[in-house]
């Protein structure tokens, strides 16, 4: 991905009442990108089980209910097709098959929730969000909260890999084009505590030496762009700061030696951030 250039949105409702604000944040996106938006509602399929009688009608959605699924949409979120928004109604595995569509759009974001009511479907929840957020090809907008927010303020952890080094090319050419503020923060990981406080000291102070140069280094490849940097746990401090921002901006990839494995961090700020997550895979 060389720009962030979004043409489609493409959003994945659950008929629970928090996705109501789902749609409602993808409808903002859409008209913030200028894009066509695209709904879809997904019925899983239950396998078949030993005991036949327990395999209902009321237990799958075949084609032929499919229009009546699709009616039921419309009037759920009070909404109607046009050339700009497109409703449709899909059976299959959940995941597999809201990144199929994502994937199929040109330049897409998919919009997914963070947390819904299980008794209408399982994808807007814990692992199915995560799943679906880090394993898409395609750039994923997670809301968490219960506010909209715009596409403006956003934080990006950085970790001075290419990967995040990629990322903040992308969206330091967004910043003219959709108007957006980016702050850049660096978390330094603390060595874990010593009874030997020599030793301690000494690597608290390899720790800031290698941190300078790595921010040193930073400064100049990005001609000057401000980095923040604080000490802490990468987790607990990118949640506590998002407090301050619309989005925050991740991408999952590891890394070893002195930086943490960031697709367990993405995970847990997937899980624990009090507004949206956007995953972007440069």
């Amino acid at each position: 991905m060389e720009a962030f250039e979004i043409k489609n949105v493409v959003v994945a409702l659950d008929f629970s009442k928090y996705s109501k604000l789902v749609l409602r944040q993808a409808q903002i996106l859409s008209k913030k990108f200028k894009a066509k938006l695209h709904i879809i509602y997904v019925a899983e399929d239950v396998p078949l089980t030993a005991a036949p009688e327990l395999y209902s009608a009321s237990f799958r959605y075949p084609a032929a209910d499919k229009d009546r699924l699709k009616s039921q949409l419309l009037l759920f979120y009070k909404i109607k097709e046009s050339d700009e928004l497109s409703v449709s109604v899909k059976t299959g595995a959940v995941t597999r098959t809201i990144l199929r569509e994502a994937e199929s759009k040109a330049s897409p974001l998919l919009v997914i929730g963070s947390h819904g009511k299980p008794v209408f479907s399982k994808f807007i929840l814990g692992s199915h969000a995560e799943e679906i957020s880090l394993s898409a090809s395609v750039p994923v907008w997670v809301h968490r909260g219960s506010k909209i927010r715009h596409f403006k303020h956003m934080l990006l952890p950085v970790d001075f890999t290419d990967v995040t080094q990629k990322l903040v090319n992308i969206f330091e050419a967004a910043h003219a084009k959709y108007k957006i503020v980016v702050n850049f923060i660096y978390i330094r990981p603390q060595p874990v505590p010593m009874f030997d406080y020599g030793a301690y000291a000494a690597s608290l102070k390899v720790f800031r030496s290698v941190t300078q140069k790595l921010v040193r280094v930073f400064s100049i490849k990005n001609h000057g762009l401000k980095l923040k940097v604080v000490s802490g746990d990468v987790v607990p401090e990118i949640v506590s700061r998002a407090k301050n921002y619309d989005l925050v901006i991740m991408s999952p990839h590891n890394k070893s030696g002195i930086f943490r494995r960031m697709g367990r961090v993405t995970s847990k700020v997937i899980q624990l951030s009090p507004v949206p997550v956007l995953i972007v895979k440069p």
